[in-house]
């Protein structure tokens, strides 16, 4: 059954879709469960009793979202052979993730712009399993020389920031390349999966050990003539 006509058959999937909707366009603070129960053809008290206030909306929606993702890592990395298979297949879920559930990377740039002002606790919780997949893939290829040391929260959080900047900004990164002379279509101007992999390609870039430099060869010492 599509998720339209699931919605249209469930409350609760119907104010789950339309708060996300809500909550994507003007942030927990800006959304109003008046106008979500109203645009879910719902009283305040049946949104109430099919879900919860404002702040079990938000919650539900993220955590949803975030379990989704997590589900879909494990199972895409479960047969990864080495380190760049995993992060690259643990890239590519995070962002298939965020094309499945459109609210989630305008929703998450609203967090990081305020610093995670309304993040709660439990949807903070989950994430670090997220993070922990990522770790997951870094250290393992740290262990088999496929990849160098390097801080695995800031290797995150730069996978992370690129992939809901990309997968959000396609409007102004339009705009962009009219306005320059560069290509006007792009890999990073396709699909979630073109994005995950095209961020991938410069993450691992930076993770690869540097290239061991070379022994100075022996000159061997010209014979002198008689």
């Amino acid at each position: 059954m599509a998720r339209t006509q699931k919605s249209a058959d469930d409350p609760r999937r119907r104010i789950l879709d339309v708060a996300a909707a809500a909550f994507a366009a003007s942030g927990f603070e800006g959304a109003r469960v008046d106008q979500i129960a109203k645009r879910a053809a719902v009283n305040k008290a049946m949104l109430y009793y099919h879900v919860g206030d404002k702040d079990v909306l938000y919650e539900t929606i993220l955590l949803e979202t975030i379990e989704d993702a997590l589900a879909r890592i494990a199972a895409a990395t479960a047969s990864s052979k080495t380190a760049e298979d995993r992060l690259r297949s643990t890239v590519a879920t995070i962002a298939d993730t965020a094309r499945r559930h459109s609210h989630f990377a305008p929703l998450m740039l609203r967090e990081l712009a305020s610093g995670g002002a309304t993040l709660p606790d439990r949807v903070m919780q989950r994430m670090r399993d997220v993070f922990q997949a990522v770790r997951d893939a870094l250290e393992q290829g740290t262990r088999s020389g496929e990849f160098r040391a390097v801080d695995p929260v800031a290797t995150h959080m730069f996978i992370a920031g690129s992939l809901l900047v990309l997968l959000a900004g396609g409007p102004i990164r339009r705009r962009i390349r009219q306005l320059t002379d560069v290509p006007k279509v792009s890999v990073a101007d396709r699909s979630p999966a073109d994005i995950a992999s095209f961020v991938c390609d410069v993450v691992l870039e930076g993770l690869r050990p540097p290239a061991a430099p070379r022994a100075l060869r022996r000159r061997t010492p010209l014979k002198k003539k008689n």
